[in-house]
């Protein structure tokens, strides 16, 4: 309008912006939703598929508790254990000593 020219105020910002909000809803479909899978008629603690995830979870389990325990053991022990060894006197290593070194050895 002219007083708004007058004034030096516009109200065509706001009314793009509106509009441009608008335009991305028709665009988009509107609020995206996650699909909701349907039942299959059998409940799903009694289903074969996740019978058979469950069982290779649960198989290996203990190998993969046993891979982040040697990672652990490797990012965190190696210097450690380096220092040990290499303050050992050469022919008098003790046991525990020559097990760091094979282990050292192992995880280069």
């Amino acid at each position: 309008t002219s007083s708004d020219l007058e004034s030096g105020t516009s109200r065509v910002g706001p009314l793009l912006l509106g509009a441009g909000a608008a335009f991305a809803l028709h665009v988009g479909g509107g609020p995206a939703y996650a699909v909701v899978p349907q039942e299959s008629g059998v409940p799903l603690a009694e289903s074969p598929l996740m019978q058979k995830l469950l069982a290779e979870s649960e198989s290996k389990r203990e190998e993969r508790a046993k891979e982040r325990l040697d990672d652990y053991y490797r990012r965190n022990f190696t210097d450690y254990f380096n220092f040990d060894v290499g303050s050992q006197i050469p022919g008098k290593m003790s046991a525990e000593a020559a097990a760091e070194k094979a282990w050292l050895e192992r995880n280069k």
